[in-house]
């Protein structure tokens, strides 16, 4: 009993140890806003925009780069997206099966769908929420923490692609692809995804 007491004292310490140096770094940052808006109307700070219209300290999230929340047409004809995607219909034979199937290609580049021929296929930035359940995974994932898992450079995950077939994630460079959209085999006409912009790790 006098051990349970002891821990949850220690516990409480370190909690409260922990909010105050929160708290005091966000007062410092504050401070350092404060004074350099001094004779400006708003200064950016990290991640954060910070305005002053006289009597009001306003912080607001930095609009993040990529490529917009809304969906494009992605053709299944080989053209290169502005984003470095690229989409085109190809039949994969036994030989490119037996390299897809023991892990010779990396879907950080190129990745294999069995998206039906008359599926609509898109792409945008990433969105908060974005989740699929990745090959060979037990349930679904947000994108942002497999994204986070694989160690991609937090200024490189809002410019990669999220490809969707029927308005679904189906792959993010990077990550592996829709388990719903896996290839059991040999296929024709089967969707190749690629994607050409800069190394993630």
């Amino acid at each position: 009993d006098d051990l349970n007491r002891l821990a949850l004292y220690r516990l409480r310490l370190n909690r409260r140890r922990c909010f105050g140096r929160q708290a005091r770094v966000h007062l410092l940052v504050r401070e350092h806003a404060r004074q350099r808006l001094v004779n400006a109307d708003s200064v950016h700070l990290g991640a954060r925009a910070w305005h002053w219209d006289g009597e009001t300290l306003r912080v607001e999230a930095e609009p993040s780069p990529g490529w917009g929340g809304e969906p494009r047409p992605l053709p299944a004809d080989g053209s290169l997206q502005p984003c470095g995607l690229r989409a085109e219909r190809a039949d994969l034979d036994a030989a490119g099966w037996a390299e897809l199937a023991r892990g010779a290609v990396s879907p950080a580049r190129e990745v294999w769908l069995a998206a039906p021929p008359d599926a609509v296929l898109s792409w945008r930035s990433r969105l908060p929420g974005d989740a699929y359940r990745p090959l060979g995974a037990p349930g679904t994932a947000k994108v942002s923490d497999l994204l986070v898992d694989r160690k991609v450079p937090r200024e490189t995950r809002d410019l990669l692609p999220v490809v969707l077939v029927d308005g679904n994630a189906a792959w993010v460079p990077g990550v592996p692809p829709a388990h719903d959209l896996r290839l059991d085999g040999p296929r024709e006409g089967a969707l190749r995804l690629t994607w050409q912009g800069p190394r993630l790790t």
